[in-house]
């Protein structure tokens, strides 16, 4: 599988996934952050339901406000226009979140079988909600020079 239980993970716990397009909702998943990826899981000790790619990812801090009041936190993967919104249960465990995802950006290691790694689909005429506009906005701006 792509995670190696012997390797300890940089870090581990309980995020709320943001899912849907229409109508976005929040879902509790386990986090697992390890050698430049970021598994989730139904439950800890669970079967696997998807991967992020964190190394050469853009991890951006999200206005509370903006989410429902979560403390959260997007990544835009390497390759990829759709952000993955995530959010902790508190404004501590989002910065513990950050500090260690942003130290995993540059990590060289992938996964061994990416052919499992779940890659956000490309839609060409999807309508991006008002958090996720502000957060590519900002990859762009930091991209181009400009924020």
């Amino acid at each position: 599988g792509i995670v190696d239980r012997e390797r300890t993970p940089s870090m581990e716990g309980w995020l709320y996934k943001r899912s849907g397009r229409a109508i976005p909702s929040w879902k509790l998943r386990w986090f697992v952050l390890q050698e430049g990826s970021l598994l989730y899981y139904g439950k800890q000790g669970g079967a696997l339901k998807g991967t992020i790619i964190v190394h050469g990812a853009t991890i951006e801090d999200i206005d509370h406000a903006k989410t429902g009041s979560k403390p959260s936190f997007g990544i835009v993967s390497e390759g990829s226009d759709a952000p993955r919104i995530l959010a902790a249960k508190t404004s501590a465990e989002k910065q513990a979140w950050l500090t260690a995802l942003r130290g995993n950006t540059s990590k060289a290691a992938i996964p061994q079988s990416p052919s499992k790694v779940k890659k956000g689909a490309m839609y060409p005429y999807r309508r991006f909600d008002s958090c996720e506009e502000d957060l590519i906005i900002k990859v762009c701006r930091r991209i181009s020079g400009y924020g």
